[in-house]
């Protein structure tokens, strides 16, 4: 089943994490966008895909739950404030 919620080919949150000398950083920056339109939200991942991982939502209920499942990776949320009702 593919995780709707990552963008394609963005690996899980614990792929993404590396330990060194036995504390774990994550490898790259992972920004969480919350946006109802999926064009939009299509070219948001292909023009930041190669340097940021991109967690997405296309609506808030779901959103609430992205978060809750990797807000200790996350360092930038960019919000549609349409998408929350």
């Amino acid at each position: 089943m593919t995780d709707r919620r990552r963008a394609p080919g963005i690996p899980s949150a614990a792929e993404n994490v590396t330990s060194i000398e036995g504390e774990e950083i994550m490898r790259r920056n992972t920004i969480f966008l919350v946006e109802k339109n999926v064009e939009y939200m299509e070219e948001f991942c292909r023009f930041f895909e190669e340097d940021y991982d991109i967690l997405y939502s296309s609506d808030g209920e779901e959103a609430l739950e992205v978060y809750a499942e990797n807000n200790t990776g996350i360092q930038l949320i960019v919000l549609d404030d349409n998408v929350c009702e």
